[in-house]
């Protein structure tokens, strides 16, 4: 049967573990993609390390492959904007040149976001993904939290696991989400993670 977190977090289509480290966020994100209620996810994280992490525990886990998608949050934007330039504005060749993150941060969010509001966009989501898990939300910029606003408006399943105490990323002109606007957007689940998942951040 599975842990009362992973009931928890499917209990709802905007779920949100909150957690401290090492109490098992990464642990739930690998228990919710090897769901057979899951389908198929869209996995998201920061860092080509977090990547990393969770790659390792879903093969820990024995997750088919073709039950997840896994990636930055900035690379997916970046890389399913490019694939719609008509309707995201950035250049379907933009991963063939260095890339000014700088420059084109604004670019390839809100394009995102446009692609993810599109006839189009929404049909290839739904066509691919049943949902989306996003690993270390307190780190997600206002930008990132846009799309996946776009997302939820689109009544795309969008379920987060963060904790406001470890927040380490944010720029001056791309601030981190505050932490009230995330408890507004998703619904937030402090104790999900209260002893049911095994320790393993």
């Amino acid at each position: 049967m599975a842990n009362a977190a992973v009931e928890a977090m499917l209990g709802s289509t905007r779920s949100f573990a909150v957690a401290a480290a090492g109490c098992g966020k990464t642990e739930l994100l690998g228990q919710l993609v090897a769901d057979q209620r899951s389908g198929r996810q869209l996995v998201l994280t920061h860092t080509h390390a977090g990547v990393a992490a969770i790659k390792k525990r879903l093969a820990d886990l024995r997750v088919p492959r073709e039950k997840f998608h896994l990636d930055t949050i900035a690379g997916w934007c970046l890389r399913y904007g490019a694939a719609y330039p008509a309707i995201s504005g950035v250049q379907s060749d933009v991963e063939e040149h260095e890339i000014d993150w700088k420059r084109l941060t604004l670019q390839v969010y809100a394009g995102a976001a446009k692609v993810c509001s599109s006839t189009l966009g929404k049909r290839v989501l739904n066509a691919s993904y049943d949902g989306v898990l996003i690993d270390e939300y307190q780190d997600c910029s206002e930008r990132q939290h846009a799309v996946v606003r776009t997302l939820l408006s689109e009544h795309i399943a969008c379920r987060g696991v963060g904790d406001p105490l470890q927040t380490i990323f944010g720029f001056r002109d791309d601030p981190v989400v505050p932490w009230d606007t995330i408890k507004r957007d998703f619904n937030v689940l402090d104790d999900a993670l209260d002893g049911s998942v095994a320790l393993a951040a």
